[in-house]
C-alpha cells in the first residue's frame, strides 16, 4: 500500500511545486502589468473605433451611436478591471488606492456624461456629429486622467520599485501613446 501513495504524493509534489516557483516578477512589476495592459486595451479599444471614420461618407448617424457605445463599454470594461486590481502592493499602498480611486471616479464621470450627452436630444447625423464634438474634450481629458494617474503613481514615496515596473512596462508606453 505504501508503494501505492509514494507515486501519488511525489505527482502532488511536483504539481505544487510547478504552481509556485514560476513567476519571478515582483507584486509591483505584476500589478503596473495588469493595470497598463488594462490601460493599453483601453486607448487602443479607443483608437480602433475611431478608425473606423476615416472619411466623411463614412458617418452615419447609426455608426456614430455605436462607436459611441462601443467606447463607452470598452471605458467601463477598463474601469472594472482597474478596480478588480486594487491598489499595488507598496510602502505607499493608500495613497496608491487613492489615485487609483480618484481616477477611475473621474474617467467613469467622464463617460456617464458623455452619455447623457448622447441620450439626449434626436439622433440625426448632424446632431450626433455636434453631439461628439463636444465630447471630445471630454475624451481627451480622460487620457490626461490616465496619464496624470501613471505619473502620480510613479512618484509616490515609498513606490520605487512601482515606479521602475512602470518606467519598464511596454503596456503603460502604449496607454501614455498619444497623452
Amino acid at each position: 500500500m505504501r508503494l501505492l501513495l509514494l507515486p501519488s504524493l511525489l505527482v502532488v509534489l511536483l504539481l505544487a511545486a510547478s504552481c509556485g516557483g514560476g513567476d519571478d516578477q515582483s507584486a509591483s512589476e505584476q500589478w503596473s502589468s495588469d493595470f497598463c495592459s488594462a490601460a493599453a486595451d483601453w486607448r487602443t479599444s479607443l483608437e480602433d473605433t475611431v478608425s473606423q471614420f476615416q472619411s466623411p461618407s463614412d458617418l452615419t448617424a447609426e455608426s456614430l451611436r455605436t462607436a459611441v457605445d462601443d467606447g463607452l463599454e470598452s471605458t467601463q470594461t477598463f474601469v472594472d478591471e482597474v478596480r478588480r486590481l486594487g491598489p499595488p502592493e507598496t510602502e505607499a499602498q493608500q495613497e496608491a488606492a487613492d489615485i487609483i480611486d480618484s481616477t477611475t471616479a473621474e474617467i467613469e464621470s467622464t463617460a456617464d456624461d458623455i452619455r447623457s450627452t448622447f441620450d439626449s436630444g434626436d439622433d440625426s447625423l448632424p446632431s450626433m456629429v455636434q453631439k461628439l464634438t463636444q465630447a471630445g474634450s471630454q475624451i481627451a481629458q480622460m487620457g490626461q486622467d490616465l496619464q496624470s494617474s501613471l505619473d502620480e503613481l510613479e512618484n509616490l514615496n515609498g513606490g520605487e520599485e512601482l515606479k521602475d515596473a512602470i518606467e519598464s512596462n511596454e503596456d503603460c508606453d502604449a496607454a501614455r501613446a498619444g497623452s
